[in-house]
């Protein structure tokens, strides 16, 4: 690795920019929304706004839930 005299990493141009694209492929935003199975008690934080239908990844339990505004 290559050091600047103030003791930052130097590196390629563009990396930072290709970093952020792929973390933001990587990991879709939370919604800050929980969805509780009602059959097994199965709790996990939606990922998408839209309106549809989710499984429960524990039961394979069909959801339905409402859009996020």
């Amino acid at each position: 690795m290559i050091f600047d005299s103030d003791g930052n990493l130097i590196l390629p141009s563009g990396t930072a920019r290709e970093y952020r694209i792929i973390k933001r492929k990587l990991k879709p935003k939370a919604t800050g929304v929980f969805v509780i199975c009602p059959r097994c008690g199965n709790t996990w934080e939606r990922r998408s706004r839209a309106a549809g239908t989710v499984r429960c990844h524990s039961c394979n339990e069909k959801i339905q839930v409402e859009e996020i505004l």
